[in-house]
């Protein structure tokens, strides 16, 4: 991208601030923000913000993303059963995906993964049972969280909303996630 994705301005707000108010929209109670390059600088906004999110620093940050999400598992409640994986690039998520996606879970066995899916595209947040855990943090394989996803049982979720593929990987997929926010905020 060539820009600190976190800080990056959507709908009026960094990136992180907007990823954490669609989660508390979404009726989220404990959430769990995985701090890692510039992390004072993203504590700092979410503390100055006022919000309850909890954060935790992921000093092995440069080893790549899922050494994050390790740091995210491991600082999960005890009690949690399941929990949202959103990558702060991904926060053109509509607050309803969350509800749409624990609907689905509570519908099927505990055992499943639940993935957000738009014209039969992966997308984010998935939701996963805290059962994996020990397997997440155990595994070493290929292609990190996208490698073991394949690897486990997975219900696919249709959304019927683009947010769930967008991110903001390159400076163009950057200015079509802010079209869609931009977009979506007037209908609503």
């Amino acid at each position: 991208m060539g820009s600190f994705k976190p800080l990056l301005p959507v709908g009026g707000q960094p990136a992180v601030m907007r990823c954490v108010n669609i989660a508390e929209k979404a009726g989220i109670d404990d959430i769990l923000l995985v701090t890692g390059f510039r992390n004072t600088e993203v504590e700092d906004v979410v503390k100055t913000k006022g919000s309850k999110v909890r954060l935790t620093h992921n000093s092995s940050y440069m080893k790549g993303m899922f050494t994050s999400v390790c740091a995210g598992v491991s600082a999960l409640k005890k009690e949690n059963e399941l929990f949202f994986l959103l990558p702060v690039d991904c926060c053109a998520i509509e607050p309803g995906i969350f509800a749409l996606l624990i609907e689905s879970y509570d519908k099927n066995d505990g055992k499943c993964v639940i993935i957000p899916t738009h014209d039969g595209k992966r997308g984010h947040p998935p939701l996963i049972p805290s059962i994996y855990i020990k397997r997440i943090l155990s595994y070493c394989g290929e292609n990190g969280m996208q490698g073991l996803l394949a690897q486990l049982p997975v219900i696919e979720v249709e959304t019927g909303s683009q947010g769930t593929l967008m991110d903001m990987d390159t400076p163009e997929d950057y200015e079509k996630l802010l079209e869609f926010v931009c977009y979506n905020s007037r209908l609503t």
